[in-house]
């Protein structure tokens, strides 16, 4: 949920999160994602833009809120690559582990691709300066 490590997203969930429950096991294991590409495109345009995130495609709107208020496009952006990423690695290790079958190899595309890369450089510049 706070894959970012925002403090502010700790914050809410401590304040807010104690009812709520985020357990929701799609039904995306079982296919492959780029059925989902434009649907992902999409929501690229709703991260980048300034505006609020779209309430109706959020669990919980003010979480969204919480998380993107004050951030510039480029923050926003890496955050939906978080996403993006986190979703795919989810799914392989759901079907590697629940189905006991190949992963399907599908990449995320275009600026799609650009975002979870940045990601993936962000996550181990992180890493790396936490290593002794």
């Amino acid at each position: 949920m706070n894959s970012i490590r925002d403090p502010k997203v700790a914050h809410w969930l401590e304040t807010n999160g104690r009812d709520l429950s985020f357990l929701y096991i799609p039904d995306l294991f079982t296919y492959p994602l780029n059925w989902t590409a434009l649907m992902a495109e999409r929501c690229y345009d709703l991260f980048v833009s300034s505006e609020p995130f779209a309430a109706h495609l959020s669990v919980e709107p003010s979480l969204f809120e919480a998380v993107l208020r004050n951030k510039s496009g480029e923050q926003r952006l890496l955050i939906y690559g978080g996403f993006l990423y986190n979703l795919k690695a989810w799914q392989g290790k759901v079907m590697l582990e629940v189905f006991r079958r190949f992963p399907f190899t599908y990449n995320w595309e275009g600026r799609l691709r650009e975002i979870v890369y940045k990601y993936q450089k962000a996550m181990a510049s992180e890493d790396s300066t936490k290593r002794p």
